[in-house]
């Protein structure tokens, strides 16, 4: 009953800020997208020992509509991510919807963006504990309101909050398997300022809540402060950095003051591209409610590599390091503190301007902090995408 409330919640969310415009066939663009792919994973839940090859199908539906006028722009997503195996434990759906909305009026303005997902875990249960465990589903909300004000010429001020709730269905086949559910509370301040064309200088507080559906487990409450800029070095190179000190409070009971640590926050982005090429590299260090019930510190490395080959021909080069570790020293969750590595590699053939052909390869590797023994894994995925876009008369 509360999915079927929630999907009626953001169906409703978005029949209001259609009709909320005038329907100007001009003023819309919508892009439209469908994708198929057969797939082969050597090893799917990425063991050390007796890996499960899979082979897969999947379809992947895809819509975009957009609305820009002076004062106003209207954006909303809906996909889904339909899974097909030869072992049906492996079978999965994904739905997803998305709307991103923002007024503007003088110095002022006011946004609003809001998702909703319904999903198999797969991806979740990666990022939080990397071992994969079939038939277990969830749906997360979020809904994120804003407001800023350009109080200056070089000068502008946001401040954003922030909720999502996500829920897990236990799997009645393995009792055993216990993924808790969790609500996040936010609020972000944020101070930009344009030093000069080249530069531009913000400071940021965010402060978190997380919060988990078993109430056994302790409550934790995040504050950030950072500080950064970004840096147009020419027309081709980009660079953004922010960092500075982050606090973390575990509450074991309402009311008491827990324990405090410290620690800090670090993120930076390097993009360069030009006609042919464009490259980006990424690191982050960010803490984020998890499955397992405990907050977790992700750090990651990524870069990408796209190259236009000739107008038919593209290629792509991806590789990522990721570390997760547990912030409340020996607990459970630290039998999932880990490395993982993902390497992949695409080739993608422009058939014509709406059809293209893709080849991909990947490459995973995983290995943790208390348990001997590397896992690795192949995939390779073969698709076929039609894409059409519309933007009026």
């Amino acid at each position: 009953m509360q999915a079927i409330f929630t999907h009626r919640a953001m169906a409703g969310l978005v029949c209001g800020l259609l009709l909320s415009h005038p329907l100007a066939a001009a003023e819309w663009s919508t892009r439209a997208r469908l994708q198929q792919q057969l797939g082969y994973n050597d090893n799917m839940r990425l063991m050390t020992r007796d890996p499960e090859a899979v082979w897969s199908y999947t379809l992947e539906p895809a819509l975009e509509m957009q609305r820009k006028n002076r004062d106003s722009d209207l954006e909303i997503k809906a996909g889904a991510d339909i899974r097909r195996n030869d072992d049906p434990r492996w079978d999965c759906d994904n739905f997803n919807l998305q709307t991103r909305n923002e007024y503007r009026s003088g110095r002022m303005g006011a946004g609003f963006s809001g998702g909703y997902t319904g999903s198999c875990t797969y991806l979740q249960q990666l990022i939080d504990t990397g071992l994969l465990q079939p038939r277990v589903d969830y749906r997360q909300l979020q809904l994120t309101p804003s407001w800023f004000w350009q109080w200056g010429p070089r000068d502008k001020l946001t401040a954003e909050t922030g909720y999502a709730r996500t829920e897990y269905d236990r799997n009645p086949g393995d009792p055993s398997t216990a993924f808790i559910g969790n609500e996040t509370w936010s609020f972000a301040l944020d101070e930009g300022h344009q030093w000069s064309p080249r530069l531009a200088l913000d400071g940021r507080l965010i402060v978190t809540t997380l919060r988990y559906a078993d109430r056994t487990l302790p409550d934790q409450s995040v504050q950030d402060v950072q500080l950064g800029g970004h840096y147009q070095l020419d027309r081709t190179l980009k660079i953004s950095l922010d960092a500075g000190p982050r606090r973390i409070q575990t509450r074991s009971a309402p009311g008491s003051d827990g324990s405090v640590r410290w620690g800090h926050s670090l993120n930076l982005a390097i993009d360069h591209e030009t006609l042919l090429h464009r490259v980006t590299a990424r690191y982050s260090s960010t803490i984020a409610p998890s499955s397992i019930g405990q907050a977790l510190q992700y750090q990651t490395l990524s870069s990408r590599y796209q190259y236009r080959i000739d107008p038919a021909w593209s290629l792509q080069l991806e590789a990522g390091y990721y570390r997760t570790a547990s912030l409340d020293g020996p607990s459970p969750a630290n039998a999932f503190n880990r490395d993982y590595v993902a390497v992949s590699a695409g080739l993608r053939w422009h058939l014509t301007r709406e059809l293209d052909l893709t080849l991909d390869y990947g490459y995973r590797f995983q290995q943790y902090d208390d348990f001997p023994g590397q896992a690795h894994g192949n995939s390779l995925l073969l698709g076929l995408g039609y894409g059409y876009d519309y933007s009026g008369p």
